[in-house]
């Protein structure tokens, strides 16, 4: 595989994780790039980086003066923030190989934090006091280790969904021409790119979402997940069964029985019910362009 194809592969590779609060998070490292590079993050992170300068849990104001108060905090959160995402890659890597895989955001912290507060105490904040300051890793690591994970709680809650319109390319709409950002939809908790959805068929007290490239099973109502939709989506074809406009190709009979044929030439049963309104969402999203006379007419 040529080294661009490697890098991209790597970039937009979606990796799973747990955030602080035990929601499902599903993003690349490109994803993730893209949104602490946006105002609204920096403004998240300049607002916490503030609350730390005022507080000041590493008790160094005795020792230091105040313009080195101020800057030990942005030092402390490049070194994190670097680390980070050195883990984060680790975590693309690691995917590469276990596509389930999925780590807590709070283990990453926990790693990360480490070697940041050891640095800017025992280094840093040594070198700005002359060798006065005293840091104390046993005691203060447990309060930064949970103020940085109050901190993303509210970032993954908050921040991180709004900065949908800052997804990769992987997750742009793959029609050649459309730029539009992704949308999502929420199926057990976990939120999955709309274009990567071809088919979700409801079992019992679960789905099974057909996606690009796998197949998902997950905890869900069908009725919860058509109502995130509209007709510009997709189109359910039964009470069992909801298709992807992108993933549909004709409206045809299977041994006398009206079905949905996809791209990929699996037919999909459209209850009876239900045949007039597909056969108009075929005629008006499918068949726009050309003339396409459809078995059920």
């Amino acid at each position: 595989m040529p080294i661009q194809q490697k890098t991209s592969a790597f970039l937009n590779r979606r990796m799973r994780f747990w955030d602080p609060l035990g929601g499902r998070q599903e993003f690349s490292l490109q994803t993730f790039l893209n949104v602490i590079q946006s105002p609204a993050f920096l403004l998240f992170g300049g607002l916490t980086l503030v609350l730390f300068f005022a507080t000041d849990p590493s008790s160094n104001r005795p020792y230091v003066p105040l313009w080195a108060s101020a800057a030990i905090w942005p030092m402390a959160y490049v070194i994190y923030m670097t680390l980070y995402l050195i883990c984060l890659s680790g975590v693309s890597i690691l995917t590469g190989y276990a596509k389930r895989l999925r780590v807590p955001t709070p283990m990453i912290g926990f790693v990360v934090l480490l070697p940041t507060v050891y640095i800017s105490e025992v280094y840093i904040l040594d070198w700005m006091s002359g060798g006065t300051y005293p840091p104390s890793l046993q005691g203060k690591y447990l309060f930064y280790f949970l103020s940085v994970q109050v901190s993303e709680a509210v970032f993954y809650k908050y921040i991180f969904p709004s900065m949908d319109n800052l997804e990769s390319a992987e997750d742009l709409v793959d029609s050649g021409a459309s730029t539009e950002p992704s949308r999502y939809l929420i199926i057990g908790g976990e939120r999955i790119p709309l274009r990567s959805i071809h088919l979700i068929e409801a079992r019992e007290h679960h789905v099974h979402v057909t996606l690009s490239d796998s197949r998902r099973r997950l905890r869900a109502r069908l009725r919860d997940i058509v109502a995130q939709t509209t007709s510009e989506d997709g189109v359910q074809t039964h009470r069992s069964w909801w298709v992807a406009r992108h993933a549909a190709k004709e409206l045809c009979e299977e041994d006398g029985r009206p079905v949905l044929r996809l791209t990929d030439n699996a037919h999909i049963p459209v209850a009876r019910t239900r045949i007039g309104e597909v056969k108009d969402w075929v005629d008006q999203h499918l068949y726009k362009n050309r003339v396409a006379p459809t078995a059920a007419e």
